[in-house]
């Protein structure tokens, strides 16, 4: 784990690189942000705090990307679509 944080984390970006990943960041966050408030008012979720909701799942999906980054034996598509369940059932008390 100390050559990924070295390699891929440690690393200064550029600005430009800093730049664009804050567009990225924005952006995913704006559409999650939305896509939680259709289901709210269209009364497939319950109302809460959306922007607690969106850091938890932006928080699942940047941890999946890392697991995607590091390489790995064999496929994770099933242990992504595990956990990519459990997070939106949590969401919808599906636990």
């Amino acid at each position: 784990m100390c050559r990924v944080v070295a390699e891929f984390i440690a690393p200064r970006p550029s600005t430009a690189l800093r730049a664009a990943y804050l567009a990225i960041e924005r952006e995913t966050q704006r559409r999650v942000t939305h896509w939680l408030k259709v289901l709210v008012d269209e009364g497939a979720l319950a109302p809460g705090d959306n922007a607690a909701r969106t850091r938890f799942l932006l928080t699942v999906l940047n941890g999946l990307t890392l697991e995607r980054a590091i390489p790995r034996e064999g496929s994770t598509v099933q242990a992504e679509d595990d956990t990519l369940r459990a997070a939106v059932g949590s969401l919808f008390g599906l636990e």
